[in-house]
């Protein structure tokens, strides 16, 4: 649900509740109760959504409620695994886009110019966790190196960093294909002004 008085401000609230990510109070398991969750996103990238054709409710809700959330957990253990079953399900929709998602900061290999060791960002691919440096070189990374060199962003943080990849990258074939419907044309155009052989003789 949009907020009219946020959305003059530039961004906008969308709420998001899941049947299957229920959240359930430990007071009293047998009552399953559903938690609202608020997402704040850029009047900007709602409209650029739009544009795209991309349902920001229907992917944010997809993958939330492809998660099994376990609210007894508390150890680093469960943060850990809870981070790996996100990022499977948001390979699900980079694949479909053929994007990426910067989703956190790890301890860099080597210095800078000016000698200080920088953070390489943590990008999640359709094939697997990478660290991208200063000079955007990469290379593999597993999480259990994140972990004791680095840090995630917030699962929020990342589902608003993977709306502005998805819209990016159909933006980007949307151009692609506007391009092609060009090209098409153009070459078609050429093909029926050539003269035939036979006239040319």
């Amino acid at each position: 649900m949009l907020n009219s008085s946020q959305a003059d401000k530039g961004e906008s609230e969308h709420s998001l509740s899941s049947g299957i990510a229920d959240i359930h109070n430990q007071s009293d398991e047998l009552r399953p109760t559903k938690q609202k969750l608020t997402l704040s996103i850029d009047k900007d990238i709602i409209e650029r959504a739009k544009d795209a054709g991309i349902n920001i409710s229907s992917i944010t809700e997809k993958v939330l409620s492809s998660l099994t959330l376990n609210v007894k957990g508390a150890s680093r253990e469960d943060v850990v695994r809870g981070y790996k079953e996100l990022f499977v399900v948001i390979q699900e929709a980079l694949k479909k886009y053929d994007a990426s998602v910067e989703v956190g900061v790890v301890q860099g290999n080597e210095p800078d110019e000016e000698g200080y060791t920088t953070g390489d960002d943590i990008i999640l691919t359709t094939y697997g966790l990478i660290a991208e440096d200063f000079k955007r070189r990469r290379r593999s990374i597993e999480i259990e190196e994140i972990e004791k060199y680095g840090q995630f962003w917030t699962p929020f943080q990342i589902l608003q960093k993977l709306l502005k990849s998805l819209i990016t990258a159909a933006e980007s074939h949307r151009e692609q294909l506007k391009e092609l419907n060009i090209a098409m044309r153009f070459v078609k155009a050429l093909s029926a002004g050539t003269p035939s052989s036979e006239e040319g003789v």
